[in-house]
């Protein structure tokens, strides 16, 4: 018979006692705690800095901190444009309104030339091109500054998107001396956005004096401005289809090109 008794069974063996796992890369380590009832819970924080570490860490935080600050002042509603930025705009809008001024007047005095030399000096279709030379004056400065409006939303975005990238690539670095140099890159890419708008706007400057230059150009532009005023003012005065065959023909032979 077999024995109504069966053998031991060796013990088993002891659990593992808890350790610590540290993770270097991610900067964290994982602690064992074991509570009252004898089980163990691991617990994750960062591995504690030494002081120079810290430092470091302290130093890009403040990097990140800034850029951070300065996406905030970007992107608000009530921007106002920084100095440098500022210069740029008033440069360009004042050399905008001195070209606007020149050919105002440069379009002014052949206007008028002109029609002195037809005797309609002091005519209703004198009138009537007055008017609309005063009305194309107002339409150019507002076109000017829609365009300041857009040029400073262009420098503006280009800053926005270098403080973003500042802040995402800084945020991941743990050398203060990287974060640094990021820090430097975005500053002298900020400085620049305002000289690269400086070029287009001098650019811009420059085609628009070449247009302006163009005596054809400018004269058939003036012949179709003017002329077109004063068909409209002669042929609504006389009235119907003869009227407006009338006003057409007086006023390519008053601002036509000779």
């Amino acid at each position: 018979m077999g024995s109504l008794f069966k053998p031991k069974q060796p013990a088993p063996p002891p659990p593992a006692p808890p350790v610590l796992v540290r993770d270097e890369v991610n900067g964290v380590e994982q602690v064992p705690i074991t509570d009252a009832n004898g089980a163990t819970t691991y617990v994750t924080r960062p591995i504690a800095l030494t002081p120079q570490q810290q430092a470091e860490r302290d130093e890009i935080n403040r990097i990140v901190s800034d850029s951070l600050t300065e996406i905030n002042r970007l992107s608000r509603t009530d921007y106002a444009p920084d100095t440098t930025t500022q210069k740029v705009l008033d440069d360009w809008q004042a050399r905008q309104e001195q070209l606007l001024a020149e050919g105002n007047q440069r379009r002014s005095q052949q206007e008028e030339e002109r029609l002195a030399q037809r005797g309609l000096a002091d005519s209703t279709a004198a009138q009537g091109v007055r008017r609309q030379r005063a009305l194309d004056e107002q339409d150019s400065r507002s076109t000017v500054g829609l365009a300041r409006t857009e040029l400073a939303n262009q420098i503006r975005g280009e800053r926005l998107a270098l403080q973003q990238n500042l802040f995402n690539t800084a945020s991941g670095l743990k050398d203060a001396s990287q974060a640094r140099t990021a820090r430097a890159a975005t500053a002298g890419l900020g400085d620049a956005v305002a000289l690269n708008a400086q070029r287009q706007a001098s650019l811009l400057d420059y085609y628009n004096s070449a247009n302006r230059s163009n005596g054809s150009v400018f004269a058939d532009a003036l012949g179709r401005s003017a002329g077109n005023t004063v068909g409209r003012t002669v042929g609504g005065a006389i009235g119907g289809p003869l009227g407006s065959g009338v006003g057409s023909l007086l006023g390519s032979w008053l601002f036509g090109r000779r």
